[in-house]
């Protein structure tokens, strides 16, 4: 029987993954985006800043340095390469010592931009393609162009491989029902061009209401995983419990006043691990109306699996 608790000993002390989200500008309208379908979320949301200052991300970087082996993510509610500082930050928090990934849509790696960011060193790269055909792409990424992404993708890699640096490069697909009739094709399309290509479960953040077809992982409700592997940090400094907090309701406090490591290692959190422990859900704050949790898998974690070493 799986135990539904930390790694380790040393995930106890520090999350496994801190996700920064370090943009709150996007450069698309993608159909499963909240924040593009649902205006509302975006206006009543507690991200009120565009980028997240350099102080603000320095602070997480010399705290995920501390912790070896912690995944320090370069998120967005948008996207991330739209930061004026973006490689000046991936920079800085490899230099003191960081695990550092970046999530993009891929549009904006043009050859001057993708010979930056692997000047800094990055360790990952995930880029959502989301789909095999043109079509299904542009339907699916609204604003965005598929021969561009499939350019900046090969020319990504190959840039990787003359400037012979360690980066690994992954691919991503939502499965949603737009491409689910493709997905084969998209999976060995990338598969050729990039280190490794995976898939991800739609999630509806308590927002959406489509019918997507999800294979839950589970259909008993257990305790989340991500309680014992992640914390976020938004655009302002303030560290949320999780990515289905779209309108900002949980409230650790603030990077400038209090540690990752205070929040993860506090009462606060230990007690909605608890309520998790004990099937009391509807204790558990926000937790108590995830519409998600049978899409979250402790045994299917594709951004620590795929975090390694290239092909």
């Amino acid at each position: 029987m799986m135990k539904y608790d930390f790694q380790d000993e040393r995930s106890k002390a520090f999350p496994r993954m801190v996700i920064a989200g370090i943009s709150f500008a996007c450069n698309a309208k993608c159909i499963h985006c909240i924040y593009s379908s649902f205006p509302e979320t975006k206006e009543k949301s507690a991200f009120k800043k565009i980028y997240m200052e350099n102080d603000v991300f320095k602070k997480i970087a010399d705290q995920c340095s501390q912790y070896p082996g912690t995944l320090l993510r370069l998120v967005g509610f948008g996207e991330p390469l739209l930061h004026p500082s973006l490689m000046d930050m991936a920079e800085y928090a490899k230099r003191v010592g960081c695990n550092v990934g970046l999530i993009t849509n891929g549009s904006l790696l043009g050859e001057r931009e993708a010979k930056k960011l692997l000047e800094t060193n990055i360790d990952a790269i995930d880029i959502s393609v989301d789909a095999f055909s043109k079509e299904t792409y542009e339907r699916i990424r609204v604003g965005l162009d598929y021969d561009t992404l499939v350019r900046n993708v090969k020319r990504l890699v190959e840039l990787r491989n003359e400037m012979q640096k360690n980066t690994f490069i992954f691919c991503s697909i939502v499965e949603q029902k737009e491409v689910l009739p493709e997905i084969e094709k998209a999976l060995q399309f990338w598969g050729k061009i990039a280190d490794k290509v995976v898939t991800r479960k739609f999630l509806t953040f308590g927002l959406f209401d489509r019918d997507e077809n999800r294979i839950p992982y589970y259909e008993k409700r257990i305790p989340c995983f991500l309680l014992y592997d992640r914390i976020n940090v938004d655009v302002s400094g303030q560290i949320r419990l999780c990515g289905y907090d779209s309108f900002g309701k949980t409230d650790f406090g603030n990077i400038k006043d209090v540690s990752i490591r205070e929040v993860w290692c506090g009462k606060e959190l230990d007690r909605i691990r608890r309520c998790h422990q004990e099937g009391s859900f509807e204790e558990a704050g926000l937790c108590s109306d995830c519409k998600d949790w049978p899409f979250h898998s402790w045994e299917k974690n594709y951004i620590i699996d795929s975090f390694g070493k290239r092909r």
